[in-house]
């Protein structure tokens, strides 16, 4: 399954996703570890969750040489539309479905898209926090619960994490390591080793001290 979220502030967005992948059939299923986070253009990011099709699907048209330059709108139009394409000519049978969550800048305000195959149409826009994957998971609450475009991006990166690592530590479908991207206007980034394991110890002591208003005898 996995999960991604991404969380909207005034000039930037804000990504969080799970590292764990299956592959195989109805004989059986491996796990493997994987990034579902991929920079596009410079300034955009490009996540999949529920199956790598759509990676797939994306290093098929930059090495056909798509332009991921230019009006975010149009290149989300283009991109779906190429896709698309791409996927019936390769794809003699049915894939396993993936959902695409995309981020980017419209007029200089912060853009999430989201389409998933086999249709790749009607892709949708949002300015609010979107998820993909185990969208619906409890452990993502805390993220439509306390999530401000005012907040510092700091917090937004920890309540990113946090969400992650929440539905990781409940659901088999997800899994560690998580991996944090951040597009802003012109520029996507990529947290290091010691900045996620900042976040890592951060969100054991929130989850522990919410676990302490819960345990028996505890004040």
């Amino acid at each position: 399954m996995s999960v991604v979220i991404a969380l909207p502030g005034q000039d930037e967005i804000v990504v969080a996703a799970d590292t764990l992948g299956y592959a195989g059939d109805e004989g059986g299923y491996y796990g493997f570890s994987g990034r579902k986070i991929r920079e596009a253009g410079g300034n955009r990011l490009f996540c999949v969750a529920g199956s790598d099709v759509g990676l797939s699907l994306l290093e098929k048209l930059e090495a056909q040489g798509f332009n991921c330059a230019g009006d975010f709108r149009a290149w989300v139009s283009s991109l779906t539309e190429r896709m698309k394409a791409v996927y019936q000519a390769v794809y003699s049978e049915p894939q396993p479905p993936f959902s695409a969550l995309l981020c980017g800048f419209t007029n200089e305000k912060p853009q999430i898209v989201m389409f998933s195959s086999p249709t790749f149409s009607f892709p949708h826009f949002s300015n609010r926090p979107e998820a993909i994957g185990a969208k619906r998971h409890g452990g993502l609450y805390f993220a439509y619960r306390y999530h401000s475009q005012k907040m510092s991006s700091d917090q937004r990166q920890l309540l990113a994490y946090f969400c992650v690592s929440e539905v990781a530590r409940l659901d088999p479908r997800v899994d560690v390591p998580i991996e944090v991207a951040i597009v802003r206007g012109d520029s996507v980034r990529f947290l290091e080793a010691k900045e996620l394991n900042v976040l890592e110890k951060c969100s054991k002591r929130i989850s522990g001290a919410i676990s302490r208003h819960f345990t028996p005898g505890s004040k």
